[in-house]
């Protein structure tokens, strides 16, 4: 739960535009796996899966940012 709240607050730092919804995946001291959709009047868009991890310490506040600035950059459909 702590890696997916900071995740979420990571997305919020990035000021994302538009509706979006974070569906985190998988989380753990080492890894996270997080999905992005696109939520629109026609409906939720699915974005692409994202997995990230470490092999040799645990995540720190900047895996986070630089995450979310991944998911927001490559994850969201057009």
């Amino acid at each position: 739960m702590v890696q997916a709240d900071a995740l979420c607050d990571a997305l919020r730092a990035q000021d994302p535009k538009g509706g979006i919804r974070l569906r985190v995946l998988a989380t753990g001291p080492t890894a996270l796996s997080a999905q992005l959709d696109r939520v629109t009047d026609q409906g939720d868009r699915p974005g692409q899966r994202m997995d990230f991890s470490v092999t040799d310490r645990d995540l720190q506040p900047d895996d986070f940012t630089s995450f979310a600035r991944d998911l927001l950059r490559y994850g969201l459909p057009d």
